[in-house]
């Protein structure tokens, strides 16, 4: 029974540990020998660091010039290999060879994206080009006319706008409060927009002096009736969508829009 169990876990560990898993982290020219050199490198910096000796300390530059040499030796041969296979790949094959060759991250950035053009299916790679297929296909949404019905409705729910208009007026002029500013504290991510002005710069901030500065900045603001323009500025990141086969078409990216953290946080009250 023991014996069989052995053979059993023997057989599992053979099994799992031949199957490599590839993170956004892997090198794929790092091999068995490789690896088991950069841990002999590591035991000898431990010892180094325990015992200083002059022998400990030449040891390890020594392994340590070894290592380099196989890192760079094991990367180079790994790109030699990859550059073979582009003359054999097909088409969306060589994108991913070329992917990999380029970027270690997979596909963290944006792949060239094909496009259409007067019937013909071309690849744009400038920068300018990608980006503005990109904002028209993620920001400026096509507007089809508005029919009879849809005027009608708008008509409709314009008079209803109007009257609530009336009733909010006095509300939406007042002055914000106090308490309004204080509940704005601790809201939002701490990822800074165009104005590099991050929401823990205003939470770290001296509670009392800041809380004044925004009641009054915030005040005005609602006053003038105008949205300060670097508010309205966003920094958009092009996000690829996991498991997607063609990373050449917009629809295989999302998109996240971050603005200014004052200019979110007055829209949070002027919203409530």
């Amino acid at each position: 029974m023991a014996r069989e169990l052995s053979t059993i876990l023997s057989e599992c560990v053979n099994e799992i540990a031949t199957k490599k898993v590839v993170t956004e982290y892997t090198r794929p020219w790092i091999n068995g020998e490789l690896s088991s050199q950069v841990k002999h490198l590591r035991k000898l910096r431990r010892k180094c660091r325990l015992t200083k000796s002059p022998r400990n300390i030449f040891e390890f530059h020594n392994v340590q010039r070894e290592t380099v040499d196989m890192i760079k030796k094991s990367e180079n041969d790994w790109w030699l290999s990859e550059c073979d296979k582009l003359s054999l790949a097909s088409d969306s094959e060589k994108w991913k060879i070329i992917g990999r060759l380029t970027s270690q991250s997979g596909h963290q950035s944006v792949q060239p994206i094909r496009k259409t053009i007067d019937g013909n299916s071309v690849f744009l790679f400038s920068d300018a080009d990608v980006r503005k297929v990109m904002e028209d296909y993620h920001i400026r949404k096509v507007r089809h006319d508005v029919n009879e019905e849809d005027h009608t409705q708008c008509a409709f729910n314009h008079g209803n706008e109007e009257a609530i208009n009336l009733s909010l007026e006095s509300e939406m002029n007042s002055d914000i409060t106090d308490q309004e500013v204080k509940l704005t504290f601790s809201i939002g991510t701490n990822a800074a927009g165009p104005d590099e002005i991050s929401a823990s710069m205003i939470d770290k901030a001296e509670r009392e002096p800041m809380h004044r500065c925004l009641t009054i900045f915030w005040n005005r603001a609602s006053m003038s009736g105008i949205l300060i323009k670097q508010w309205k500025d966003e920094n958009r990141i092009v996000i690829p969508k996991v498991g997607r086969d063609d990373y050449h078409e917009c629809s295989s990216y999302c998109t996240i829009s971050i603005i200014s953290a004052l200019g979110k946080r007055f829209e949070y009250i002027t919203a409530q």
